[in-house]
């Protein structure tokens, strides 16, 4: 999903989608989207989840 897709689903700016899908790959120690979708392959909504809770 892109930046804009996932902040017109969650109901969040794009930027923010950003700085959100920035800090999972910091957590997860992944490099980029591609490695996320690899190693967790369903996580597009759930660590999307995990990180709101988070905050």
């Amino acid at each position: 999903m892109t930046d804009r897709e996932i902040a017109a689903t969650v109901h969040l700016a794009p930027q923010t989608v950003r700085n959100r899908v920035s800090a999972i790959l910091e957590r997860s120690r992944l490099m980029n989207r591609t490695d996320l979708a690899i190693h967790h392959p369903q996580s597009s909504v759930k660590l999307w989840e995990i990180d709101q809770l988070s905050h």
